[in-house]
């Protein structure tokens, strides 16, 4: 099923490569050990995404965070210690998520697909201007468990 973006980013995905990455994380004021942490481990996603509802786990290491979106819904968002609330919608083919409050916010994050991976940009902003870009890569290395889509799926009934 195809959302409003008109892609889908169902399935496994593993990160493949990064671009700026630690750069970003020091420019967030994210603390060393924290960002040592964030480097130490490759990131894993499992995604279901059906119309504009997107469920999905982020797996780091041991570390397993599972989250659900819905496009023009405020979320709280604590990734990397940062908290902030967020909301995301879809700029053309884009999946787009900033600050629900005072756009853009502490960073925006611009999901996309990119020669069939996923494509996450992460944009710092400070005083309303734009910081450091970081790009993170993932390539698809499955469809979603079946337990997995099941285990959404009864949650959102």
């Amino acid at each position: 099923m195809s959302g409003k973006g008109g892609f889908n980013v169902s399935g496994k995905w593993e990160l493949e490569s990064t671009k700026n990455y630690p750069e970003w994380l020091e420019d967030m004021g994210i603390p060393e050990a924290e960002r040592q942490k964030s480097l130490a481990n490759t990131p894993s996603l499992e995604i279901v995404h059906e119309g504009d509802t997107f469920d999905y786990v982020s797996r780091k290491g041991e570390v397993m965070k599972k989250v659900t979106k819905k496009i023009g819904e405020e979320y709280l968002d604590t990734a990397h210690g940062l908290s902030e609330t967020r909301v995301p919608r879809w700029e053309g083919d884009k999946l787009v998520i900033s600050a629900a409050n005072n756009p853009p916010g502490r960073w925006t994050t611009t999901c996309e697909l990119d020669c069939n991976r996923l494509l996450l940009t992460y944009t710092s902003h400070h005083d309303g201007k734009d910081g450091v870009t970081a790009k993170r890569w993932f390539a698809r290395v499955g469809e979603p468990d079946s337990d997995f889509v099941l285990q959404q799926k009864t949650e959102q009934n």
